[in-house]
């Protein structure tokens, strides 16, 4: 028994997959459901008995983006407050 996914319109990572036969990466991309990465790879012929199939992994990372907004903003935060206590004041020394 070959369980099959969802029929739908090619995309264009799924057909570079397709033309280079490698597996193949999005960037990252925007949608109404959020923030993605979506990963490719198509199945040899040798292991299917006929068409073209592909595996589709898409990964929502709104979360992650979220995470690394927060500790680039305390990484700011430190900084800045190093840039203050480093200061020294300018001390003239002629007289």
């Amino acid at each position: 028994m070959l369980l099959t996914g969802a029929r739908y319109s090619i995309t264009a990572g799924a057909e570079s997959a397709f033309a280079a036969y490698l597996p193949q990466a999005t960037g990252l991309y925007k949608d109404k459901d959020g923030q993605w990465i979506s990963a490719y790879a198509p199945l040899k012929s040798s292991q299917l008995s006929a068409g073209k199939f592909i595996i589709e992994i898409n990964y929502k990372i709104d979360s992650y983006i979220d995470k690394l907004r927060e500790e680039l903003w305390i990484i700011f935060l430190v900084c800045l407050a190093g840039l203050y206590t480093c200061r020294r004041p300018v001390v003239s020394t002629h007289k």
